[in-house]
């Protein structure tokens, strides 16, 4: 394999610093303002996992100051890593087909079958029928004697290009300086790399190939659609293709297509639940077996997750070796494993960093072996001794520390550096340049953005790039990627009206209790039933802090506390939830909507900053208030789009939906006080902002207690905010949704909708009525809920599918 040449230049890092010089602390902050200020009107982010239940939406955090890398420094790299990626190809083919490796004892059988990543059903192929790898990744840190160390590889799904992608988009406009615009390589080589790859493995000029993705809740979903974007694929999700007559079909705006290629972004146990994780809802069943038809083709195949264990890197100079290849340009980490290595592994144990001997999401991350105690050492230990092939042992490199813009100041950070290789024309092509993590806290050695990483871009310096390609690094019309199929259109708008309903209602609420403990206005018994009912209609979210306030007075501090809360339900997971749908249908949004949605990202991302917290009550009132105009400016606007009529129609049926299904949340706060409670003694509990203008008038003037109003606010026809009327709208809504599926059989789900008019309507609230007791209000809503969760579960089957994903951020399934 030949080494690339590269031109001699005077050091880039030299020159870089006298930019960094020249800039001087107030240039510096300017460009990390105009790259903050293209991120956010990029909506760039990155979904950081919190627990089991809860994602936060984080900021593409980016260091205006690149890495660069001289041209010369970079040829060792680039050789090096396409030969490592052209050996782990080589070792790929021979684990699925003759298992040499094994049968000459160059690696040992454990390595292969106790990695989860090894996938029994593709064993025992021809190799030659075997698909190459197109697409890795490698992670690099160069140490602090100026040595690059490979300390991770990444195969089956490699992340991060699009990341790429976005820093250079955004650094591109902050320097113009000859050391960027004129000497500084492009990206565009990958690109093209991958776009002529997908053409030779089909062998057609203009291949159909998608991106299949996890969906929006992925944490990487925005790279992937940027990255789709730009490649102009559609992205996809598993239920939007279907397999039949030995294809891969997606249904698009063209009508129905066979997929030649599925770059994929979901680990492999979940592509296909008939063959392989059987409870996956993010797969294609089917998909394994059009893959041996060799009817469709994966960009990286199946069963590649093997390579990840980190325990693979202890063999391969000598699985290098054992091919006639060259000695590895690049060296590993070095690396402990298995029972012959346990000694040296518990000696050394304060010196390492420990990770799981498989990358399957089932195991916690690494472990930093100087950051534990005597007795944590001890523990560690004893496990290790129990179970030493289920741990890997890798020496710590200690980056060099390069310059890094943070927090406002200029100082010197470790950094590790992700670079890409494609296969193209028989040869692995390189990417000259890489996505950079720069650690926050010195030496610390955390490089991964879920820890809060800073971003980089990655500069390689010195080449002559007159023969390049100049990117276009603008995402025009012409990438945008079609629209997804009707089925997950309609299911995201259905939540998306859900959300915005639920997130209205909660942010009225607290806004109303804002503005009574900032006036003094409420006594302890009234605050506390207040808070009960928000509580409630964050489905018992913020159980802990409501018992925590329940004998203290609510101050500044407390409120915001319950915006901090993101379980699931709560107002911030809400509002995120809106996101995450919104993010999945992307492509049908107007730039004005996108435009409101990155800014409702912002103020989530302000909330979530450690050291964000509103001075007064003012600040935060003005938070919650921006935050309520814009969901209403969304919930006007988003009916408005050019979306499908079905999807147009199902958007109106949620929005009915969680109206009333809110309105009967608060009717059971109020059934919680007795019926004759004087409505005067605790007016707040009916502040007009809970209930709406119209009837705050009314039952103020005209009824005396709880048991008339709740009369009024279930079965008052006139009133907009009424259960009633919220239920002949959801009927009105229900019709027009039938009249564009004309069928001569009545739905399902028009029978319950047809009974809640029927017992509303029965509704009298006139004087000569007798008032309704507490237990027959209690049954009245109790029937009521289930009637709206079976007309909602009834619509999803009908309209959305019955493959769906699993609404983590979903509203009540059942009220109480």
């Amino acid at each position: 394999m030949s080494q690339p040449e590269f031109e001699s230049t005077p050091d880039p890092l030299i020159q870089m610093n006298e930019l960094i010089e020249r800039f001087g602390t107030e240039g510096l902050r300017q460009r990390q303002l105009i790259a903050n200020r293209m991120l956010r009107q990029a909506g760039a982010h990155y979904t950081r996992s919190v627990g089991k239940r809860n994602s936060q939406i984080k900021d593409w955090a980016l260091d205006p100051i690149p890495v660069v890398i001289s041209a010369q420094s970079w040829k060792t790299i680039e050789f090096g890593i396409s030969q490592r990626t052209d050996l782990l190809n080589k070792i790929y083919k021979d684990i699925y087909s003759d298992q040499i490796l094994i049968k000459e004892g160059v690696i040992p059988a454990s390595l292969i079958y106790k990695n989860s990543g090894y996938l029994r059903a593709l064993g025992n192929q021809n190799s030659k029928e075997i698909g190459n790898i197109i697409l890795s990744a490698s992670d690099l840190i160069e140490s602090e004697k100026n040595e690059f160390c490979v300390v991770s590889d990444r195969i089956q799904a490699p992340s991060g290009l699009g990341y790429a992608l976005q820093n250079r988009r955004v650094t591109s406009q902050l320097y113009s300086e000859p050391l960027f615009q004129e000497r500084t390589s492009k990206l565009y080589a990958i690109f093209n790399s991958l776009t002529n790859s997908l053409k030779a493995l089909t062998g057609k000029e203009n291949p159909r190939a998608v991106i299949l993705t996890p969906g929006s809740l992925s944490e990487t979903f925005y790279e992937q659609k940027l990255l789709a974007s730009y490649l102009g694929l559609s992205i996809v999700e598993g239920r939007d293709l279907t397999v039949s007559n030995g294809r891969v079909w997606f249904q698009s705006t063209e009508g129905e297509e066979a997929i030649d290629v599925i770059i994929r972004r979901v680990d492999q146990d979940w592509c296909d639940p008939v063959e392989l994780r059987g409870e996956s809802l993010l797969g294609v069943p089917g998909l394994v077996e059009v893959i041996r038809q060799g009817g469709v083709i994966l960009a990286n195949p199946l069963g590649t997750g093997v390579l990840e264990s980190p325990a693979l890197l202890k063999y391969l100079p000598a699985i290098s070796q054992f091919f006639g290849e060259d000695q590895l340009s690049l060296r590993s980490v070095e690396t402990l494993w298995g029972a012959e290595d346990l000694e040296q592994t518990l000696d050394q144990l304060a010196e390492m960093i420990i990770k799981p001997f498989q990358r399957d999401g089932r195991n916690s991350g690494s472990i930093y072996g100087p950051e534990l105690s005597d007795k944590q050492l001890d523990t560690l230990r004893n496990k290790i001794k129990k179970s030493p092939e289920q741990f890997v042992a890798q020496e710590i490199i200690h980056s060099i520390q390069r310059a890094s813009w943070q927090k406002g100041d200029l100082v010197k950070r470790g950094s590790i550096t992700r670079t890409y290789s494609v296969f193209d024309e028989n040869h692995y092509q390189v990417m000259r340049g890489g996505f950079t993590r720069s650690e926050v806290i010195s030496s610390r050695g955390i490089f991964t953005n879920q820890l809060g990483a800073i971003n980089k871009d990655t500069w390689i310096v010195g080449t002559g790039v007159t023969d390049e390609y100049k990117l276009d690094l603008t995402l025009t019309s012409g990438h945008t990627p079609k629209p997804g199929h009707e089925i997950r259109l309609n299911e995201n708008l259905f939540w998306i009206a859900r959300y915005l309903v639920r997130s209205e209602t909660l942010l009225s609420s607290l806004d109303t209790l804002i503005q009574t403990v900032s006036e003094k206005s409420l006594d302890a018994y009234q605050a506390r039933s207040l808070l009960s009912l928000i509580n409630k209609q964050a489905d018992d979210t913020l159980d802990a802090l409501v018992l925590q306030f329940q004998d203290l007075p609510l101050t500044n501090d407390a409120i915001y506390r319950l915006l901090q809360v993101a379980e699931l339900g709560s107002i911030q997971g809400t509002l995120q939830s809106v996101l995450f749908a919104s993010e999945s249908i992307f492509d049908q949004w107007s730039g004005s909507i996108q435009r409101t949605l990155n800014t409702v990202q912002e103020i989530l991302i302000q909330l979530n900053k450690e050291s964000y917290l509103p001075n007064e009550y003012r600040e935060l009132a003005l938070m919650i208030s921006h935050l309520q105009s814009l969901v209403r400016s969304l919930q006007s606007a988003i009916p408005e789009t050019g979306s499908h009529e079905t999807a147009k129609q199902l958007y109106q049926v949620g929005n009915e939906i969680e109206k009333a299904q809110q309105i009967i949340i608060k009717l059971q706060h109020l059934i919680s006080h007795p019926l004759d409670t004087p409505i005067f003694s605790n007016l707040m509990l009916f502040d007009q902002n809970l209930f709406g203008n119209d009837l705050f008038g009314q039952f103020t003037q005209q009824y005396q207690t709880i048991g008339e109003v709740l009369e009024l606010l279930a079965g008052d026809h006139r009133s907009p905010d009424s259960l009633a009327h919220v239920i002949d709208s959801l009927n009105q809504a229900l019709l027009n949704l039938d009249r564009e599926h004309q069928s001569s059989l009545l739905p399902s789900y028009r029978e319950p909708v047809l009974e809640m008019v029927q017992d509303l309507q029965e509704i009298r609230f006139d004087e000569s009525s007798e008032q309704q007791t507490t237990k027959s209000w209690i049954e009245c809503f109790q029937r009521w809920e289930k009637m709206l969760n079976r007309i909602a579960s009834e619509i999803e089957q009908s309209y959305c599918g019955e493959k769906l994903t699993p609404r983590m951020f979903s509203p009540r399934t059942s009220l109480r």
